[in-house]
């Protein structure tokens, strides 16, 4: 997929209580000739809390309904994996 002009992946991560792979981050690249030299991330989780704890589990954290939008529904991707 393709987003602003640039290549781009979509993640998901599982989720147990939907039983299904809900939308987690979409990662935009850059490349410099055949090598990716950045890579920008659009996570669509979200903490208030700024524990070091808390963000390595973002994952299983809820989606956040305008990064959901801007990463995912914006470029058609579906909203579950099932």
């Amino acid at each position: 997929m393709r987003a602003i002009g640039q290549k781009a992946l979509a993640f998901y991560s599982w989720d147990d209580d939907e039983q299904a792979y809900l939308p987690f981050a979409l990662n935009v690249l850059t490349l410099r000739g055949d090598r990716i030299s950045d890579v920008t991330a659009f996570i669509s989780r979200a903490t208030p809390v700024p524990d070091r704890e808390v963000i390595a589990r973002l994952p299983e954290q809820p989606p956040d309904a305008e990064r959901l939008a801007a990463a995912f529904q914006n470029f058609g991707l579906p909203e579950r994996l099932d």
